[in-house]
């Protein structure tokens, strides 16, 4: 599984449950100390365990490859938070990073010039 916080509350995606890879999404609110499902609407990533799921900003979240039981993945997708939906980016750079799980990523503001 991997988690991430975005708007003050704790996010949780997928993961492995020993009897196979998990897609769902939970919210965990500390206010209330209560874990529960968060609906998503249309598309959304595959099951998977050993990705990454990184707080872009106050409301975005984003998901980067992981394992789905039978091959790593390189897919990318976006979590708008407000609007409870995924949004799958592509490209067709050749610098798109190579299939990986167990991994890291972290968030850097750069300056512009």
């Amino acid at each position: 599984a991997a988690m991430c916080s975005v708007d003050g509350k704790v996010l949780l995606m997928g993961g492995d449950t020993g009897s196979g890879q998990y897609s769902k999404l939970f919210e965990f609110d500390p206010q209330n100390g209560c874990w529960s499902p968060v609906c998503v609407a249309g598309s959304k990533p595959s099951p998977r365990a050993g990705h990454t799921l990184t707080a872009v900003d106050e409301k975005k979240a984003v998901l980067f490859g992981g394992d789905n039981g039978n091959k790593r993945l390189d897919d990318l997708w976006l979590l708008d938070v407000e609007r409870k939906a995924w949004s799958h980016i592509t490209s067709s750079s050749p610098l798109w990073p190579q299939p990986r799980s167990d991994h890291t990523v972290c968030t850097m503001e750069c300056e512009d010039g």
